[in-house]
């Protein structure tokens, strides 16, 4: 049966994939055609009922995000038909369930018998009895989702069978708007047609069945006759008594006023909200997933396609639509186990809230506020969501649609007295311009030599990334676009071809790079998987690039000798992207200063973050330690080792951010992975002493306001098999406690005034609340002063 249910929602994804093949909206870029291509399907979302905010969503759950629910895979029809008044204290509700050719033909759903439906009617109705066909022995329940209905027999799919009447007998309602007050059209039941194993989940609203609903423009229509059926367990109501003669009219019409006009009704934005993506003008579209440092970054663009009157409508009748809808927020559904770092629209951060979607699921909103009319159609807005840790599928409709480009979005706002909640999955973006923007006024990034240490053994070159101001100049005319915020994705450095690198670091981590051919005797060094994006940057302070070459160099770049430079003078291009563009700035170095700073200050006491160690486990394969991070109240103390000082003045870490942590351990452990806080991290090791090394958890990425005060986080280090010795760190033996390793924690400071490193320094011990509280810093006779001027 798994299988089966696997193999059949292949199928409906396939399905939905040719679908959109073929009626597709036309959008403002072209899209890649294959197989992993998908359908923006809408799914049912009504607005809450309640709450200040009249555009606020209460997104039902009931349904599960597992199925098909787009009517386009259905035969059967749900219309509404006569409330009637069976008495002063109980009324009738009949319902009509019609099979019609399905729109699309031979799909799973569409070959489906009805097993269930459910009616979503208020959960407070006092049903009494349901019939179908007249029969009064169908099973039926009520809960908080409503009346749902279990038809035995199942109803057949076969189009031009007979139409199938459903009764209900309530007490205490007599109409339609009493029954129905949760429909997304006032006095329509909204209902769910399921098969037998839940994998279709069909959604309708029951409106009359020439299509029309009460309210609805130039419907003046009497609601129609009941359809003939026989009830065996309900008697049949008494005739009506015969109407009352009518009354002559008076000769001479009364003097008094006419009476004042009924109230205008309610406008459509009220009770409801168009929720077809074809009725808005805007689209989502994926363009990929990165690692950005440790974390993944997954992008994609908002994009502008004119609304075509002539598509069908998905969700059933929705009057009016949402053309020149302003924008006010957007919202992407993730897994709900994932921890957003931040997001990015138009390559600025932008703040955003979770809500809940699904029991596995919860929305990552941004706000918007714009109009149709500040976007341009033909330029698409980057948008990046940045999720903690290395993560392979960002949403459950990845894996329900089986392709990576889906992506359950909403948006919101309105249009005229409409609301508008366009709701769909995400399309694959179409190929980017290759045709590249050079022009390095038109971007934002340069690279400036800074410092060289040769040794006749190794030479460290420090160079910088550094942010300024984009003025926009098209030298050469050919490059309209500009990408002034554009990520860094690669650069290259051009170097004699018989130049050697050793490493590549940047901000403390090293980089993976190679080599490409550039002229017949120089070669690009490659610099790969940078993914940074604009907002990752320091405009106050350029970002740290060290390049380790063998032997004793000066002059590493063949532009020092061509241009006369009297210093190192290096050809560079940087690769990245904005919106539809690539981008490939290509300049030479500069000469910029790095920040002034002493070294870094080491002292735990005065700095906000302490680590503890909690236990280990082992099993045949692995073993895995748990330490955890905690952030502490802090003021700014006095230097405790008398050497952290920068120009005179004590360095100030209340208020640092982590960039990295360090853990010394034992050379000869294998680590296989390491998390922070649950998310997977990267790691790499470094020397330290005779005994240990380094194992740094890179890319940690906490500020001081990420972590909740006196609240830790789990940090885990995992090695292979059974260590060779009993512990994974040399501090244990040295304090004789298997809860000690040694750690430090570096980042930056911005207290006001200057920019300082701190790295404090300690070792874990047993983690209990009290000690935390109790902790002023871990003195460590292991660990070196620090180098300071």
């Amino acid at each position: 049966m798994g299988r089966s249910s696997s193999h059949s929602r292949r199928l409906v994804a396939l399905a939905m994939a040719t679908l959109i093949a073929v009626t597709g909206a036309a959008g403002s870029l072209d899209r890649r055609q294959g197989s992993e291509e998908t359908i923006s399907v809408p799914l049912g979302r009504g607005l809450s009922a309640t709450g200040d905010d009249p555009l606020a969503h209460n997104f039902p759950v009931a349904v599960p995000s597992s199925c098909t629910r787009s009517s386009y895979f259905s035969p059967f029809r749900v219309f509404r038909k006569t409330a009637s008044e069976e008495d002063e204290l109980k009324g009738s509700f009949q319902f009509v369930v019609e099979v019609h050719e399905c729109p699309v033909a031979d799909t799973f759903c569409c070959t489906q018998p009805m097993d269930s439906m459910l009616l979503k009617i208020d959960p407070a109705a006092n049903v009494t009895a349901v019939s179908v066909d007249g029969l009064g022995d169908y099973p039926w329940k009520m809960d908080a989702s409503g009346l749902t209905i279990t038809m035995a027999p199942q109803l057949d799919p076969t189009p031009g069978e007979v139409p199938h009447s459903i009764v209900l007998y309530v007490t205490g309602m007599t109409s339609f708007a009493e029954l129905c007050p949760r429909g997304r059209i006032a006095e329509v039941c909204d209902a769910t047609i399921y098969n037998a194993d839940g994998m279709c989940c069909i959604q309708r609203s029951a409106v009359y069945p020439d299509g029309s609903w009460p309210g609805a423009p130039d419907f003046e229509a009497p609601p129609m006759p009941p359809m003939p059926f026989i009830d065996t367990d309900v008697p049949p109501s008494p005739p009506a008594p015969p109407p009352s003669p009518p009354v002559p009219p008076p000769s001479a019409p009364p003097n008094f006023p006419p009476p004042p006009p009924p109230p205008p009704p309610p406008p459509p934005s009220e009770s409801c909200c168009i929720e077809d993506i074809w009725k808005s003008p805007y689209r989502l579209v994926y363009v990929g997933s990165a690692k950005t440092g440790s974390d993944t970054a997954f992008s994609y663009q908002l994009i502008i396609s004119p609304v075509d009157p002539t598509f069908p409508d998905f969700t059933g009748p929705e009057p009016g639509d949402c053309a020149a809808m302003f924008l006010r927020d957007a919202e992407l559904s993730i897994f709900s186990g994932l921890l957003v770092k931040y997001v990015l629209f138009n390559n600025s951060a932008v703040d955003w809230w979770m809500s809940p979607n699904t029991p596995n699921s919860n929305w990552v909103s941004f706000p918007v506020h714009q109009a149709l009319s500040s976007f341009d159609p033909n330029v698409p807005v980057d948008l990046t969501v940045t999720v903690r840790g290395a993560v392979e599928d960002l949403c459950p409709a990845t894996v329900f649609m089986h392709s990576s480009n889906a992506c359950e979005y909403a948006m919101h706002g309105r249009d005229g007295d409409f609301q508008c909640c366009p709701h769909g999955i995400t399309l694959p973006q179409g190929p980017p311009d290759e045709c590249c923007v050079d022009d390095l006024q038109k971007t934002p990034y340069r690279l400036n030599y800074q410092s060289h240490e040769p040794t006749l053994t190794e030479t460290q070159f420090t160079f910088g990334i550094a942010v300024v101001p984009v003025t926009g100049e098209d030298h050469d005319g050919l490059e309209p676009n500009m990408c002034d915020v554009m990520s860094l994705e690669y650069a290259q450095i051009q170097l004699y071809d018989h130049v050697e690198v050793l490493m590549v670091v940047m901000e403390g981590r090293i980089m993976e790079w190679n080599y490409s051919t550039a002229t017949n005797t120089s070669r690009w060094l490659n610099i790969v998987d940078i993914n940074r994006f604009y907002p990752d940057f320091d405009p106050a302070h350029p970002t740290k690039l060290e390049i380790v070459f063998a032997g004793y160099i000066n002059e590493p770049c063949p532009a020092q000798s061509a241009f006369g430079a009297p210093g190192p003078y290096c050809e560079w291009a940087f690769h990245g992207r904005q919106s539809q563009w690539t981008c490939c700035p290509l300049g030479y170095t500069g000469w910029g200063p790095g920040d002034a700073t002493c070294g870094c200050r080491d002292d735990a006491d005065g700095t906000p973050y302490r680590m503890g160690y909690i236990a280990e486990s082992t099993d045949a394969i692995e073993t895995t330690y748990t330490f955890n991070l905690a952030s502490v109240e802090t003021v700014f103390t006095v230097d405790f080792d008398g050497f952290d000082v920068d120009q005179g003045n004590p360095v100030d870490c209340s208020s640092m951010n982590i960039q990295h942590i360090r853990l010394a351990i034992y050379p000869n452990v294998v680590v296989t992975g390491v998390t922070v806080n649950g998310a997977k991290l990267d790691w790499q090791t470094t020397p330290n002493d005779a005994e240990s090394v380094w194992l740094w958890l890179l890319g940690v990425d906490y500020t001081v306001n990420d972590l909740v005060q006196y609240v830790p986080v789990n940090v885990t280090v995992t090695v292979a098999g059974d260590p060779s010795v009993p512990e994974l760190c040399p501090a244990s033996s040295y304090f004789g406690s298997q809860s000690s390793c040694q750690y430090l924690i570096q980042g930056p400071t911005y207290a006001p005034g200057y920019y300082d490193f701190c790295c404090p320094t300690g070792v874990t011990a047993y983690y209990s609340e009290a000690r935390l509280k109790g902790q002023a810093g871990f003195p460590n006779p292991q660990v070196s002063s620090s180098r300071h001027h």
